[in-house]
């Protein structure tokens, strides 16, 4: 299965060490046009994007996952931001 991450360079760089394709952005509309050229190519059977930059545009990205055609898009939760504290709480319960 053919895999591509788009986002933060943290993000990316964790995923190429596992030996996954990725394209470090940290603007959302360069994420979006990321995602239209990948499903355009039909290279990758999933695209996998940063969270904390779907959430800055979360219209769009809503828009490209209800088409349901081209590559599967899949939203990566950050392991920092407003909620990380709740998240790290919950994982030490």
């Amino acid at each position: 299965m053919s895999i591509i991450v788009l986002g933060e360079e943290d993000l990316v760089d964790l995923f190429n060490t596992l030996g996954i394709d990725g394209i470090v952005t940290n603007d959302p509309d360069s994420m979006l046009a990321n995602i239209r050229k990948n499903r355009k190519e039909k290279k990758y059977e999933v695209i996998m994007i940063s969270g904390k930059l779907a959430s800055k545009c979360r219209k769009e990205i809503n828009e490209i996952e209800f088409e349901k055609k081209g590559p599967l898009v899949i939203e990566i939760p950050n392991h920092v931001g407003e909620d990380s504290e709740l998240k790290l709480n919950l994982m030490k319960f």
